[in-house]
């Protein structure tokens, strides 16, 4: 075991193969999903090219996911992306990392996230949209709390989350296919901040909505027969969202 990991001890392993995959889809399939490819169509010409960004940045997920599930193999320990640039590159670019991730990356993106959440929720249920950081913050508490129980709970809480995930994105897709029209319309307008269509700019969300598939890295600790486990939740879950 490593120096890194020895400071933490050891864990139960007791999330199997479902469980992985779906925290996988539940780390990709966030509110990215939702608002990003209306910004991804905007930089794009056309439907298909619009299509190619998807399926490009998903390629190039996988290509990460490769990678993850690689270091996930040889250090099948809990700490993930910590882990592995401490055994890189020592214990202060980790040190740096870690703090960077604690006080804003995962910050800002549960922010987000939970911002989106309660406009939706508040609209849905006809409150005013200046309730939506109370509805997001008590949905964090909520989830929170049912993870501080233990992995068994959190697994079951993402699980069911990724399930219905899932069923409302093929939902979306099911009903587009259903009421598409026989030829694309032309837009009307366009976003007046965007003077020239640029691919490259279109793959920045879309590489954002598929990132959170390193999520589960951080638990491989807890995740049983990781050898197997990780690379067919990294590569099952990613081919999930994609399709």
């Amino acid at each position: 075991m490593s120096n890194a990991a020895a400071a933490g001890g050891t864990y139960l392993r007791r999330m199997g193969g479902f469980s992985s995959t779906m925290l996988v889809v539940g780390g990709v399939i966030g509110a990215g999903i939702f608002l990003n490819p209306a910004v991804v169509a905007a930089h794009t010409h056309s439907g298909a090219e619009l299509l190619l960004a998807w399926v490009l940045g998903g390629v190039l997920t996988m290509i990460g996911a490769l990678c993850f599930a690689e270091l996930g193999a040889r250090r099948p320990e809990a700490g993930g992306s910590y882990l592995y640039i401490f055994e890189a590159f020592g214990p202060l670019l980790a040190f740096l990392f870690g703090w960077t991730m604690l006080i804003a990356d995962l910050p800002g993106s549960l922010a987000a996230v939970a911002l989106i959440f309660g406009r939706y929720a508040a609209t849905t249920v006809g409150l005013p949209l200046h309730s939506a950081p109370t509805l997001g913050s008590g949905a964090l508490v909520l989830i929170a709390l049912v993870h501080a129980r233990g992995i068994s709970s959190g697994a079951a809480l993402q699980n069911v989350l990724s399930l219905l995930k899932l069923s409302a994105v093929a939902a979306l897709a099911g009903t587009g296919l259903w009421l598409a029209a026989p030829h694309l319309p032309v837009a009307l307008a366009t976003d007046p901040s965007i003077t020239q269509p640029n691919f490259a700019m279109a793959l920045l969300p879309v590489l954002f909505a598929y990132g959170g598939f390193a999520y589960l890295n951080a638990l491989a600790g807890e995740v049983r027969d990781p050898l197997r486990t990780l690379p067919r939740a990294l590569f099952g879950g990613l081919l999930l969202v994609m399709l």
